[in-house]
This record gives structure tokens, C-alpha cells and sequence, in this order.
């Protein structure tokens, strides 16, 4: 005779909605501590990035007769035909990413300039097309969600990679052209040069403006921001700070006048870090890289007094 089968015991709906409650509790707690955890090691990665960004001026220097590159290079275009633009550039990135990744950035080129001689053939190619996708430090910070701000729009585009470059070399000499002689335009044969470090081109004509400094020529090293977490692959920042004292602190960067990406590497908050909260990754001269605050950053930049 066949013994009777006891029914085996299940968990009651209850116990489950308990199991689950206690899992979900357990995720709402440590999920905050994963984010952070997380990014803090992508803020990590991106000061290690930055450092060896600066490290590759220093190739640059000693490839080009002590010069750094511009910021932006533009220049006019000799070639013709439907679709070719009237300007050409090339931007900080282009000239020091043969250090990082093999690229060919020439499409084609131009004549070379008289008296340029630093290495900028190339037709405006973009960031990422020129690290042809490669996870290469060029292409940004990790933490970047490759988004900028302007005072109307939004900026997603394969020109801007996160970083910048600060384009006041003399600061906080002003921005004026000097020199009064008909010789270069880079204020080498007493010809004019506007201090910042770049070039543009207007249609038909070179402005001018901007051209190379050396790296000898970036005082104060340790204390001179040379890169930076930036919503424009340029860096933008206002003699003045935009907002001192004037209202309250914008929610976003401004590509347009503050350009410091100050929300980038808060921990907690991802629009509206204060002024004064630790949140950019900025490299120096000397090739230190350290996190700071959007008014020691705009120190950094611009050394103007602040209020």
C-alpha cells in the first residue's frame, strides 16, 4: 500500500512581498553609494587623462621649437570647388593626437601658410572622426554626457570633446593686439598679435588675431590652467565672473561666456553645483592635474581679481 505524498510548503504571498521589500530597501541603499563609488573612479580616469593630455604639449614643445599648439588654427582656403569651405582649422586636439592614436588628418592639404611651419594640415576634421572611434583620452571624460549649453540650445557634436583648452596664455595681460611694425602677424617682426591663442579666418582674410606662444611663455605653470572639463572644445570664460553677485547660479555652463563645465564631477548633484563646490578636473601647465571649484578654476584661467 502506497504511502500518501506530504504537500511540499511553498512560500505565501506574503513572505514573498516581504523577500521583495527587503531586496528593494537593499537597492534603494546601496545604489546611491554604487553611483558614487562609480563616479569617483571616472573622475579618477579623467585627471589621469588630462595629465597625459598636458604631457603630450610637452612632446609637441620639443618637436616645434618650443612652441604649443593653438587652441584653433583657421586659416583660408587656396582650393576651390562646390562644398569646399571657404576656411579651414584645426584645433588643439588635432595637433597632439598623433601621440595617441594613428590618424591622418589631411584632407587634403593646403599650401602651408608662410612662416607657420608647426604641423596643421588638415581640413576641419572633427574629434571623432579623427580618433576614427577609438576609446582614446582625446575623446573625453568619462563623466561627460557629451552635451554643452549655450544661452538657447544645446550643443552634441563631434567637434567637442569634454575637454578645452584655455586659449589666455598671458592672463591677466589683456586681450589686445600690440606691436605696430608690417611684419608677421605674429608680433615677431614687431607686427600686431592679439593675446590668446587663436586664429581665425573671415571669407577671403585672415584676421588678426591670435598665434603661438611658447611654452616658456605660459607663466606661473603650477598655478595656469592649460586644460579643462569644458562644454566647448574651447575654452570661454569672462574676465569677470558672470553671475558674481549679479542673481543667482546658473543651473548649466555657458559656452558662450563660462564654458567650465561645473557640474561635471559633483558626486551628488548633476545641474547647479555652486560655486565654490569642488566639481572640475583642470591640468596645469606643469602637467599637475587636480579637481576644483568653478571660481578656482576661473582663477586658474583668467587670474582676475576676484570679488
Amino acid at each position: 500500500m502506497s504511502q500518501s505524498r506530504r504537500p511540499e510548503k511553498g512560500f505565501t504571498l506574503v513572505e514573498l512581498l516581504v523577500v521583495i521589500g527587503i531586496i528593494a530597501l537593499l537597492i534603494s541603499i546601496l545604489l546611491p553609494s554604487l553611483n558614487s563609488a562609480r563616479r569617483s573612479a571616472q573622475k579618477a580616469q579623467c585627471l589621469s587623462n588630462l595629465r597625459s593630455i598636458a604631457q603630450s604639449y610637452n612632446f609637441y614643445a620639443g618637436e616645434n621649437a618650443g612652441f604649443w599648439p593653438m587652441a584653433t588654427h583657421q586659416w583660408v582656403s587656396t582650393l576651390t570647388g562646390t562644398g569646399l569651405p571657404a576656411a579651414r582649422d584645426k584645433r588643439w586636439v588635432h595637433f597632439i593626437s598623433k601621440y595617441f592614436v594613428q590618424v591622418d588628418t589631411a584632407i587634403p592639404t593646403d599650401p602651408k601658410p608662410a612662416k607657420q611651419g608647426f604641423n596643421y594640415e588638415g581640413n576641419n576634421p572633427s574629434i571623432q572622426s579623427t580618433l576614427a572611434g577609438s576609446n582614446n583620452v582625446l575623446w573625453g571624460c568619462p563623466n561627460w554626457d557629451r552635451v554643452g549649453w549655450t544661452a538657447t540650445a544645446t550643443i552634441d557634436s563631434p567637434f567637442h570633446n569634454g575637454y578645452s583648452m584655455n586659449i589666455y596664455p598671458e592672463a591677466p595681460n589683456a586681450i589686445t593686439t600690440t606691436g605696430t611694425g608690417t611684419a608677421a602677424n605674429d608680433g615677431s617682426g614687431g607686427g600686431p598679435r592679439t593675446n590668446w591663442s587663436i586664429r581665425f579666418a573671415t571669407g577671403s582674410v585672415t584676421q588678426t588675431t591670435g598665434w603661438y606662444f611658447k611654452q616658456t611663455q605660459w607663466k606661473r605653470s603650477s598655478e595656469r590652467a592649460l586644460l579643462l572639463d569644458s562644454v566647448h572644445v574651447n575654452t570661454s570664460i569672462t574676465a569677470t565672473w558672470p553671475w558674481w553677485g549679479t542673481g543667482p547660479e546658473p543651473q548649466t555652463p555657458n559656452a558662450g561666456f563660462f564654458s567650465a563645465d561645473f557640474n561635471r564631477h559633483h558626486p551628488k548633484k548633476r545641474r547647479g553645483v555652486g560655486q565654490s563646490e569642488a566639481s572640475i578636473n583642470v591640468a596645469m601647465c606643469d602637467s599637475s592635474a587636480s579637481t576644483m571649484s568653478a571660481k578656482e578654476t576661473h582663477r586658474a584661467v583668467r587670474f582676475a581679481p576676484q570679488p
